[in-house]
């Protein structure tokens, strides 16, 4: 398998992490704290970012946000840059599904049908 590298982790630097307070993000967010990232966290859920952010520690900044909402994604950037941070790092992991659940799906309506078997979304 192969690695990816990412930029080394600095004081101004920052990994934002999208879906952060479970799963997947939370994930993320642990691991890239663990290596010494700044990372700012990104969910709808206010009370869960603010526990994941004390559990990781003073390099963990929590960023409520409804990232559906337009004006909240709009604000997002400049409520980082206002903590003094950059973002070398973006785990987009919010989702927002309007077909309903993915167990239920139907292959023959994806949006993209070629991008599973051409790699790129041809």
């Amino acid at each position: 398998m192969a690695h990816t590298l990412l930029p080394p982790p600095g004081n101004d630097r920052a990994a934002i992490v999208t879906g952060a307070s479970s799963g997947i993000g939370e994930e993320f967010a642990r691991i890239l704290a663990g290596h010494g990232y700044q990372v700012v966290l990104v969910a709808r859920t206010a009370d869960r970012l603010q526990q994941l952010a004390e559990r990781l520690g003073p390099n963990a900044y929590p960023l409520p946000a409804d990232l559906s909402d337009r004006t909240a994604r709009a604000g997002l950037l400049d409520r980082v840059n206002g903590l003094g941070l950059v973002p070398d790092i973006l785990i987009n992991n919010a989702g927002l599904s309007t077909l309903g659940l993915v167990a239920k799906s139907v292959p023959a309506k994806e949006l993209l049908p070629g991008r599973g078997r051409c790699g790129s979304g041809g």
